[in-house]
């Protein structure tokens, strides 16, 4: 199991995120989670510039 942490840790620190220290209130669920929750407000976030400026081309 702590193969897969440390990839959920080297994902979270892809996306700008240190995690300086593990305690029991990290686990893999946890970081998991967080991880997944990061990438679904970027994407978003994305989604919504993306389409404002589509916006603005088209008219």
């Amino acid at each position: 199991m702590p193969e897969k942490y440390s990839w959920w840790v080297n994902e979270l620190n892809s996306l700008g995120l240190a995690v300086k220290k593990a305690n029991d209130l990290n686990d893999i669920r946890e970081v998991r989670s967080l991880a997944d929750n990061i990438k679904q407000v970027l994407f978003q976030d994305y989604k919504t510039r993306y389409n404002e400026r589509s916006e603005d081309i088209v008219v």
